[in-house]
């Protein structure tokens, strides 16, 4: 569960409650983790930016979550040059790196409306005269 484990993303209620439910508090930690995730991306191959974001990063763990297992695994590749880039980052080394999937979203596509067919959907309204 998110927020139990240290280095873990958190909730919204517990942002919420460490920063005494402040908005500016919060825009300006996300902005600070886009910035730092900016950054870390500076130090992978042109490939795998953009597939990531940064989710949390303290001295437990750079936590990051992926699009897809595709673009896990490499990422989990470039350990130790993400955790010696956070280290310049936040001035000491996270203990570990952790990759995360997003959540799929779901990109069912919608049933198509299909007009009936007059002919076979039975008599239908009856029409004016």
């Amino acid at each position: 569960m998110a927020g139990n484990r240290p280095g873990s993303p958190r909730r919204i209620n517990g942002v919420m409650k460490a920063t005494g439910g402040d908005i500016r508090d919060i825009e300006r930690h996300t902005h600070w983790l886009v910035q730092t995730g900016n950054r870390l991306q500076s130090v992978l191959p042109e490939r795998l930016q953009g597939h990531w974001q940064l989710a949390a990063i303290d001295a437990d763990a750079l936590v990051l979550v992926a699009e897809s297992p595709v673009w896990a695994t490499p990422l989990r590749g470039y350990q130790q040059a993400l955790l010696d880039a956070a280290s310049q980052i936040i001035g000491h080394r996270p203990a570990a790196l952790r990759v995360r999937l997003a959540k799929p979203v779901n990109r069912r596509p919608r049933a198509a409306f299909v007009w009936p067919n007059r002919s076979t959907a039975g008599p239908g309204p009856p029409r004016p005269r």
